[in-house]
């Protein structure tokens, strides 16, 4: 009977470290999918195209391809890699704003996706019409690039380093 005894403790114990290695995978397999999803989202976010300021340290944007389709663009400012959009209305009104919620930036999911004629706060879910956009500072929506913080000509148009400055803490 004692012989008995010890195999069945050893089962025991064998059928203990067989799950402990079910976890213990389990719990590897749930940790490479959660970084995928990271690594996945971040390199969507980094292709967006990177523009670098001129001579009068301006940040200079393409106005050719203009819709109600968001143009999300980088630019590094101050050792800060910023996000910003850029859209025309039905009326031809330049909208831009920077891609971070201005209450739900220090989240880390505080930017913005568009979806048809909105942009989703991927933090909290508020939704802003593409109209809306670039038309109120402070709150919960995109930080504005008023048309005070920009020189529009025919083909492009500059922001100037001051907005950068001013919201590079959304992104740090």
């Amino acid at each position: 009977m004692g012989h008995i005894t010890q195999m069945n403790k050893q089962q025991i114990i064998d059928g203990m470290n067989k799950r402990k290695k079910r976890i213990k995978l389990l719990l590897i397999v749930g940790a490479a999918v959660i970084l995928g999803t990271i690594l996945i989202s971040k390199i969507g976010q980094t292709s967006m195209p990177v523009l670098e300021a001129n001579a009068l340290g301006n940040v200079e944007v393409p106005k050719s391809g203009l819709s109600t389709k968001g143009s999300f663009y980088r630019h590094e400012h101050e050792g800060v890699m910023m996000e910003f959009f850029i859209l025309e209305d039905q009326n031809g009104t330049v909208r831009m704003a920077f891609n971070r919620c201005q209450v739900c930036y220090e989240s880390g999911r505080g930017y913005f996706v568009q979806k048809g004629e909105y942009f989703i706060c991927q933090n909290c879910g508020n939704k802003y019409h593409f109209t809306a956009i670039g038309t109120e500072k402070g709150g919960c929506n995109p930080s504005p690039i008023f048309p005070s913080d920009r020189l529009e000509s025919t083909d492009s148009i500059d922001i100037k380093p001051g907005i950068f400055d001013e919201n590079k803490y959304l992104f740090q």
